[in-house]
């Protein structure tokens, strides 16, 4: 016999609050949960889960501090001292920018810094040829204890040991003239 009844669930209980409300913190402890350790979790995954994706976006560590405020209310509300929901995210909100603003700076120029800023002051160096090197070729200096490829700038070879001067520098390669 065909009924136009529902179908009834075996377990009940499982229907019995709508599946995207919101549970109060003594709602959560009446069912068996401690809402300070569930609140912490989120914030933890949620902390976890923004450094993954700073990890996999092209651009300059903005997203990573979010991550770094969650992480830090996750363990605030961990150890109960995040106070109520709404001062979670006040937490998050006032150390995500924060950490942006204390650290992101600082964390940039330490990546600019590998950039050479004085390579243009070798013009008017002393250079000592390394090996023979005929005009208008490439040749080994050393400049600084470090060694160049030099270019002879003259119509007479440079013989090795002369000591020349650096009149150009064209990126990596130095152009160079006999005292």
């Amino acid at each position: 016999m065909r009924t136009n009844a529902p179908a009834r669930c075996a377990q009940p209980h499982l229907h019995s609050h709508p599946p995207l409300q919101m549970y109060s913190p003594a709602q959560l402890s009446r069912a068996g949960y401690n809402a300070r350790a569930v609140a912490s979790w989120m914030w933890l995954a949620l902390g976890l889960a923004l450094l993954a994706l700073e990890l996999v976006t092209p651009g300059s560590f903005f997203v990573m501090f979010f991550g770094f405020g969650a992480l830090t209310v996750g363990l605030l509300a961990r150890l109960d001292l995040a106070g109520p929901a709404w001062g979670h995210w006040l937490l998050f909100t006032g150390l995500s920018i924060g950490y942006l603003l204390i650290f992101r700076r600082k964390l940039l120029s330490g990546f600019d810094s590998a950039t050479p800023r004085d390579i243009d002051s070798f013009v008017g160096a002393v250079a000592i040829a390394q090996e023979r090197i005929l005009p208008a070729q490439v040749g080994r200096v050393e400049i600084r204890g470090s060694t160049w490829q030099a270019r002879n700038e003259t119509s007479s070879p440079i013989e090795p040991g002369l000591r020349c001067r650096v009149v150009r520098v064209d990126g990596l390669m130095v152009s160079i003239q006999p005292e």
